[in-house]
């Protein structure tokens, strides 16, 4: 991962901690993202993951692997409110 800090309970991922996470190339997180088999967001146009989100993905039987607006991220408003939480949690030093 691209910050060896990261941790799944308040950090959003991007595709290449995705990837190191999962152990599978950038291209394929990005088909998986696009076709919402991953649980993915985009901001500024770059394609985002929240972590809890991914860890709970990739503990699942592939039977519960679904797509991403029914694995937890149901609405911008929805979505907002996470990551505003999220970094709210964040100490100064890992928001920067």
């Amino acid at each position: 991962m691209t910050n060896p800090g990261l941790r799944p309970s308040h950090s959003v991922w991007t595709v290449q901690d995705v990837a190191a996470f999962l152990r599978m190339s950038r291209r394929s997180v990005y088909r998986m993202a696009k076709r919402g088999a991953l649980p993915c967001f985009r901001v500024s146009g770059s394609v985002r993951f929240l972590a809890s989100e991914i860890v709970k993905w990739s503990s699942g039987s592939s039977e519960e692997k679904r797509p991403a607006q029914t694995a937890g991220i149901e609405s911008d408003e929805y979505l907002s409110a996470i990551v505003a939480n999220t970094f709210e949690q964040l100490s100064p030093k890992e928001r920067l």
